[in-house]
């Protein structure tokens, strides 16, 4: 008998070697060199007569004015607020009971549903077990 588990050994250490083999040998990761981030506009700059045209294609007093309404923070829109004669209208007092605490009725059925799987889990398990000692037992 260990003269077959000795065989069975070695047949399985030849295995284990050939498919060592056949594994691809261990690459070495990528190793890159790290990106310089370009700066498109490091060096733009635009003709004297461009910049001079931006700025007379807006006057000094509507950027004053731009720049003010900035300062004094954003202004809450006109559509937002309400007439003070419209009233909104009141249906009810707004009060709804209180759902009642405790589990949700479909619980049950996902339960059983639990339940079955952990019976046929116990089953598989159990069968798992067993097969090796009745091997055992018919042996001796």
């Amino acid at each position: 008998m260990s003269d077959d588990f000795n065989a069975k050994i070695t047949e399985l250490e030849r295995e284990i070697a050939e498919l060592k083999a056949k594994q691809p040998k261990e690459e070495k990761p990528f190793e890159g060199k790290p990106w310089k981030k370009i700066d498109y506009t490091a060096n733009f700059t635009l003709p004297p007569s461009a910049v001079r045209a931006m700025c007379d294609a807006v006057p000094d007093d509507v950027l004053r004015a731009v720049v003010g309404d900035h300062r004094r923070g954003v202004s809450q829109p006109g559509g937002l607020i309400k007439d003070e004669g419209e009233k909104p209208k009141v249906k009810g007092s707004g009060w709804v009971d209180a759902a009642p605490l405790g589990p949700d009725p479909s619980v049950k059925h996902i339960d059983r549903i639990a339940s079955h799987f952990d019976q046929l889990d116990r089953l598989e398990t159990a069968a798992k077990i067993a097969a090796p000692i009745k091997a055992v037992k018919d042996k001796g």
